[in-house]
């Protein structure tokens, strides 16, 4: 292939995926996920025979979560680099919005946090949580950007608390039988 032909090409794929990915965001910043919701339907839950399947404790899973909706206000202990967040962590928060789901692997720490207590309960950790929630749905003022997705909305950021939440409770089983 000749060098004016290579060059178109590759200037109609990157159009392409720039579109695709314009759209993407477009379905992704339609969707709006209830948190208050959210956090009333875990609260309904049977939390004392809620197990987790993954490596951490239901108190451990639910502090995590608790950390992460803190850090859109407070900001996060360390963020990726500025060009990933404009990248591959913005184009991965829109797919997770499209879908309406998020996958990541449940026993990754948010970076810079500081150790989940493997000794609250259950119970007093999901308060942490319905808490962290709380504060969040009352804030008005500006918010930290997200370590990985960049800078987000208050709609944005809610959208992906109710993500991350409820990819965490995926791993959870009830001892109710």
């Amino acid at each position: 292939m000749d060098r004016r032909r290579f060059l178109a090409a590759s200037l109609a794929g990157t159009t392409g995926l720039l579109l695709s990915g314009v759209a993407v965001k477009q379905v992704a910043d339609s969707h709006q996920f209830d948190l208050a919701a959210l956090i009333e339907e875990v609260a309904a839950m049977p939390l004392a025979q809620l197990k987790n399947d993954g490596a951490w404790s239901v108190a451990q899973v639910f502090q995590h979560l608790a950390q992460s909706i803190d850090y859109a206000i407070d900001g996060y202990p360390q963020l990726k680099s500025a060009a990933f967040r404009a990248t591959a962590g913005s184009a991965a928060f829109s797919v997770f919005g499209a879908v309406g789901a998020m996958r990541h692997p449940l026993d990754q720490a948010i970076p810079g946090a500081p150790d989940l207590d493997e000794s609250l309960s259950t119970e007093n950790a999901f308060q942490l949580l319905q808490a962290s929630a709380a504060r969040f749905l009352a804030h008005s003022g500006e918010l930290a950007p997200h370590f990985a997705y960049g800078d987000l909305t208050h709609q944005q950021y809610e959208n992906a608390h109710w993500l991350h939440i409820r990819n965490h409770l995926t791993a959870f089983t009830s001892a109710i039988v």
